[in-house]
């Protein structure tokens, strides 16, 4: 059986932000905020990780993708 008394899910407070950053540049090109993580994932989507470094942060999660 596991043992759960490590694990932490953190609380959702805020809105969720999106930072796409030109690799070749190293400049934010978009910064965008909304309330719907699923918004931004499907936005950060549309950047290919060949060209674009993708960040995304807020209260509960922080991913980032170089």
């Amino acid at each position: 059986m596991a043992d759960n008394n490590n694990l932490y899910v953190a609380p959702k407070v805020g809105k969720y932000k999106l930072t796409i950053t030109d690799k070749a540049t190293n400049e934010d090109i978009l910064q965008v905020e909304d309330e719907n993580q699923n918004n931004l994932i499907q936005i950060k989507d549309q950047f290919p990780r060949s060209k674009y470094s993708r960040k995304l942060t807020g209260s509960d999660i922080y991913l980032y993708e170089g």
